[in-house]
């Protein structure tokens, strides 16, 4: 049986950081990265639906399981607990899962990261390059900054069009280059 991986998504923390890039963030070539690395058997995003409805469609098109969890006050949901909470019983009770993809930049994940090591799974952490702190992305057997994965899928092609008389259009082109680089 090949390597089977289990995915879990901070899904505030990348949709924050994409509304802040003023990116209009898809799941789908994230999914189709993680798929290239080996069968992925579960796929969990953990948030508060209610404040991110416009891209239920995209996951749920992608088979994630949406794990609700309400906001106790703004800007502040309990969504890390119980993605730390499920990854590890992930790895207590599926022997055959070894792959543990961790999409957050939050340092808060650092030690479930270092916990499922401990339990002898591989880490992949994927997040965003502005938001993802060192802790995390140290703690992980491999780190891949989120707009790498993205840009390999679709973004590339973009930055190859043929630039177009709207200077806007180019300065949005050339700030989308520099933040990646």
């Amino acid at each position: 049986m090949t390597n089977q991986i289990a995915v879990f998504i901070d899904f505030e923390n990348v949709a924050l950081w994409a509304e802040q890039e003023f990116l209009d963030f898809e799941l789908t070539p994230l999914m189709e990265y993680l798929q290239s690395r080996g069968p992925v058997v579960m796929k969990r995003c953990y948030g508060d639906w209610s404040r991110f409805s416009r891209y239920r469609d995209d996951l749920m098109n992608n088979a994630v399981d949406l794990i609700q969890i309400y906001s106790v006050r703004a800007g502040k949901n309990r969504a890390d607990i119980r993605m730390a909470l499920d990854a590890m019983e992930t790895a207590i009770t599926r022997p055959q899962i070894q792959t543990f993809a961790i999409i957050s930049g939050d340092s808060d994940f650092g030690p479930l990261v270092t916990m499922l090591r401990e339990y002898g799974r591989y880490t992949l952490g994927i997040g965003p390059r502005a938001v993802t702190h060192p802790l995390l992305s140290r703690a992980c057997d491999e780190f891949v900054y989120l707009e790498a994965v993205l840009n390999d899928y679709h973004g590339v092609d973009d930055l190859h069009a043929p630039m177009r008389a709207n200077n806007e259009e180019a300065r949005n082109l050339l700030v989308k280059a520099l933040r990646i680089h």
